[in-house]
């Protein structure tokens, strides 16, 4: 009975750790993709202002 409770509590906490790992990658890459996109901008504006000059 005791040992049936602690692999249940074992199985809960693997997917805990299984789901934060898949949050921080899941971050981590849409974090990447922010700054590309910001990097973009950025290159974007000085070539405007670049030319406007």
């Amino acid at each position: 009975r005791k040992e049936e409770e602690e692999e249940g509590s074992t199985c809960k906490s693997l997917q805990e750790v299984i789901l934060i790992r898949c949050q921080s990658e899941y971050i981590h890459q849409h974090n990447q993709v922010i700054s590309s996109h910001n990097d973009q901008q950025l290159h974007n504006t000085l070539m405007h202002l670049t030319f406007s000059n």
